[in-house]
């Protein structure tokens, strides 16, 4: 399955998926309003145009989002270059823990898509993720950045970058 396979003109942007690890995937412009569910939110670009697809999850906890985030965000984009996926934890208000994500499922993600950018605003990413990250064997389009809401917002690493200094 490829996420070139959805009509998303026919669902209006607008669907729910439930999983049977207890998440639910929200796709919609109302997506990213703020929840007092867990959650993690994302935007997904098509390669070479300005639509996007707009998405959260919510889950009881942090690892059960981060089998579907890692499930939902495995699927295949098309290949093209250009497609680009945000994540910014500061505004989809969450408090899910990008840690959660397991280098495996980290790894899949950028496997299956290893020509989409990434823009990755604010988050704590422990030495294994790292590694991952520094350790493609292709190119990596990653953008780290600091998000604007909030002091103390922004991308750390669990190990204050040593990891990363030993990789990169």
């Amino acid at each position: 399955m490829s996420l070139d396979e959805f009509n998303w003109k026919e669902m209006h942007h607008h669907c729910l998926f439930w999983r049977g690890n207890e998440t639910v995937i929200v796709i919609g412009d109302e997506a990213h309003k703020r929840h007092p569910e867990r959650n993690v939110c994302f935007d997904l670009y098509h390669a070479g145009k300005r639509r996007k697809v707009v998405g959260c999850i919510f889950g009881n906890d942090d690892e059960k989002i981060a089998e579907t985030l890692a499930f939902f965000l495995s699927l295949k984009d098309g290949g093209k270059n250009g497609a680009r996926l945000e994540i910014d934890l500061d505004m989809s208000n969450s408090s899910f823990c990008m840690s959660a994500l397991k280098p495996e499922h980290l790894a899949q993600m950028l496997d299956a898509n290893p020509t989409r950018q990434y823009r990755l605003q604010a988050g704590i990413w422990t030495p294994e993720q790292t590694a991952i990250l520094g350790s493609r064997p292709y190119p990596l389009h990653l953008t780290l950045t600091r998000s604007g809401f909030g002091e103390g917002s922004g991308f750390r690493f669990k190990d204050g970058g040593a990891a990363s200094q030993q990789r990169w």
